[in-house]
């Protein structure tokens, strides 16, 4: 009969000065990741046939009321498939090296993602695009949308169970600089809280102020700076 395994000595070198539950919960959040982009790769192709099916009944002599279900069905699962993959390149995002980029479609990307579950949490999202222009920086377009995810979930937090909770995103350009602001706004009474019914449980050790920790990390590592005023979370980066 075998030996029972050593955990010490299984205990990974790069998680020196973690503690166990810490390690725990990463492990945890390593396998959610994994597993849900293989189930997500299976559900976007299935989404896709059904979109794909639904326009070739669009071609068809159909009923008024039933081109219009038909309509919905492609609609939807085409909305849906979008969503999906936008997710699925979040999740496999590695290394990239430093490039110009415009940061309009990563605010669009991150917007999307949350728009779902920020509706079940009866908050209002939206993105002020007056007076929109392309603003370039030059970094790491996958870091930057981990930074902007970060800030769009710290202003979630903050404003989640409040009465007409309310989340703005604006990108401007001041002088030689790029910023991308989240305000977060609420009445001050609770309401009943939002649907967390799908939620994942935040792990111990991994603390809301971690996020806005590795915004900050990683907005410094592409000369940016980010600043926390009350419910306005702001980080500018040098005009590329």
């Amino acid at each position: 009969m075998s030996d029972p395994a050593d955990l010490t000595s299984l205990r990974p070198r790069q998680a020196h000065g973690l503690s166990d539950e810490t390690l725990e919960a990463l492990n945890h959040l390593w396998t959610v990741v994994r597993a849900f982009s293989n189930t997500a790769h299976d559900v976007n192709n299935a989404l896709q046939v059904i979109a794909g099916n639904a326009e070739l009944l669009e071609a068809r002599e159909l009923d008024p009321a039933v081109r219009r279900r038909v309509e919905i069905v492609r609609t939807e699962s085409g909305k849906a498939a979008a969503t999906i993959s936008r997710l699925l390149d979040f999740a496999r995002g590695s290394r990239q090296p430093s490039q110009r980029f415009d940061l309009w479609p990563l605010v669009d990307a991150v917007v999307a993602m949350r728009l779902s579950s920020v509706g079940r949490g009866r908050i209002t999202l939206t993105v002020d695009r007056e007076g929109a222009q392309p603003a370039f920086i030059v970094g790491e377009s996958f870091k930057v949308q981990q930074l902007l995810m970060d800030l769009l979930l710290t202003a979630e937090d903050r404003v989640a169970g409040r009465a007409k909770a309310r989340i703005t995103v604006s990108v401007t350009r001041e002088g030689r600089g790029v910023s991308v602001a989240i305000r977060s706004s609420s009445e001050a009474a609770d309401v009943d809280g939002p649907d967390t019914s799908d939620a994942l449980p935040a792990p111990d050790g991994l603390t809301r102020d971690a996020q806005l920790w590795a915004a900050a990390y990683l907005a410094a590592l592409d000369g940016g700076v980010l600043t926390v005023d009350g419910g306005l979370l702001t980080v500018s980066w040098p005009d590329a």
